[in-house]
């Protein structure tokens, strides 16, 4: 496909607020108060009764910021595009592009969301265009061989699965703000706490209830995150978590009205669940990237359909299922992702989690700066992934191992032979 070609396929079948609209009354896109978006051609800005310093506009300096970013390349289809919705920006002023209304996020005596300020965003293919101006051409394949417009293509055209929003919901961040993708799709069913503070994006606002005293979960919380930073994203929102019901629609597999996911970003706690959204993800050809922090390491685990390609799959089925009833079933977690020569030792890491290693507190130890290791390592590795048509170097790596402490990065091209032995080992003695 041609530059021309692939810029018009973008506007017309992702960046337009038509498509957006469609797709975001869909069942699973609706959250509490969600930003709302509204054509500039359909709005009667009085009647939300916000006062003037609650109405603002951002789409002069996106169409500034493209301007001075934007290469005068004769023939170049994005800067036409922008030159033409400039002009169409300053002849129609307050009616062009979209508007999008930004809610409370805490009900009022009736229940409902209050409107609290409104902003005008320029054309959705300008508002991307904005967002991806310091995004540049940097994630090559090995022959260099794409241009910025196939490599977009690429990357808007992926569906993002995230479970479980911790030490995920960095990687999700980032996964958005580079692909900028078709769909995310995000579960936990969990609520933010402030112990997350110490290495998330969650806040305080994340953990006040409502006004019925509910809280809500991280899946909520995350999809407010993105849709501050850009409201057309679509997120597929499953705040209860996967359950058997719903977990292939969570995949887009047989759904309606959601296309596969193409990427799995994996972090459940809850192991039967962790282990059956791999086997699904490995039986329907979804790449799998599983992510943990524990002590001062950032862990990225990466399944590409190889038969070592995930943790549990270096276990039979009746291992696996003594890891899943296993007392002991997260130290041996831990054993499995980060391999046993890299993680703490069982021992150690039960003394922490029973509150017996002479510090204040029982928890898992997580530096502030291992989820974020975490996602960047995972994202960057996805990214190259995504882009690289030679099979042999489209996973350089199965784990990459971040120490923040000692600062190292340790690479393991495989799961070893040893490292298989000794989490059966683990298993069959049961001193974990």
């Amino acid at each position: 496909m041609t530059n021309d070609q692939i810029f018009n396929e973008l506007l017309e079948t992702s960046w337009n607020l038509q498509t957006i609209l469609r797709r975001r009354n869909e069942q699973r896109t609706m959250y509490p108060g969600r930003c709302e978006l509204i054509p500039a051609e359909d709005i009667d800005i009085r009647s939300y009764g916000l006062p003037e310093h609650r109405i603002y506009e951002v789409a002069g300096q996106t169409f500034k910021k493209l301007m001075e970013s934007l290469c005068a390349n004769e023939g170049d289809p994005a800067a036409a595009y922008v030159k033409n919705e400039y002009e169409k920006y300053t002849h129609l002023a307050k009616n062009y592009g979209f508007y999008a209304m930004y809610f409370d996020k805490f009900e009022n005596a009736a229940g409902d969301y209050p409107p609290s300020m409104l902003i005008q965003f320029p054309d959705v293919g300008v508002w991307k265009l904005g967002l991806l101006s310091s995004n540049g051409n940097m994630i090559q394949n090995a022959a260099c061989a794409q241009n910025w417009y196939e490599t977009r293509r690429i990357f808007t055209k992926q569906h993002i699965a995230v479970a479980g929003a911790s030490v995920a919901s960095e990687a999700a961040l980032r996964a958005v703000r580079l692909f900028r993708p078709d769909y995310v799709s995000l579960s936990d069913p969990k609520a933010p706490n402030v112990s997350n503070f110490n290495r998330t994006n969650y806040d305080v606002f994340d953990i006040l209830p409502g006004r019925n005293g509910e809280e809500i979960s991280k899946a909520i919380a995350l999809a407010r995150k993105i849709h501050e930073q850009d409201p057309t994203q679509i997120i597929n929102v499953f705040k209860d978590g996967l359950t058997d019901e719903n977990i292939t629609e969570f995949f887009g597999i047989e759904a309606a009205h959601t296309p596969k996911a193409s990427v799995l970003l994996e972090a459940i706690d809850n192991l039967p669940l962790k282990y059956k959204s791999l086997k699904l993800a490995k039986e329907h050809g979804i790449l799998s990237i599983q992510l943990a922090d524990i002590g001062s390491k950032a862990v990225t685990t990466f399944g590409s359909g190889c038969e070592d390609e995930a943790v549990f799959f270096n276990l039979d089925d009746e291992s696996a299922e003594k890891l899943i009833c296993s007392q002991g079933a997260f130290a041996l977690a831990a054993v499995l992702m980060t391999g046993p020569s890299n993680a703490m030792s069982s021992p150690e890491l039960h003394k922490w989690l029973i509150g017996q290693n002479n510090e204040p507190f029982k928890s898992v130890p997580q530096l502030g700066t291992t989820a974020a290791a975490a996602g960047s390592s995972a994202v960057e590795s996805l990214a190259r992934y995504l882009v690289e048509s030679d099979s042999e170097r489209r996973f350089p790596q199965r784990r990459l191992i971040v120490d923040i402490c000692s600062n190292t990065t340790v690479v393991q091209k495989s799961v070893s032979e040893d490292d298989r032995s000794l989490q059966i080992s683990l298993l069959e003695k049961g001193n974990i």
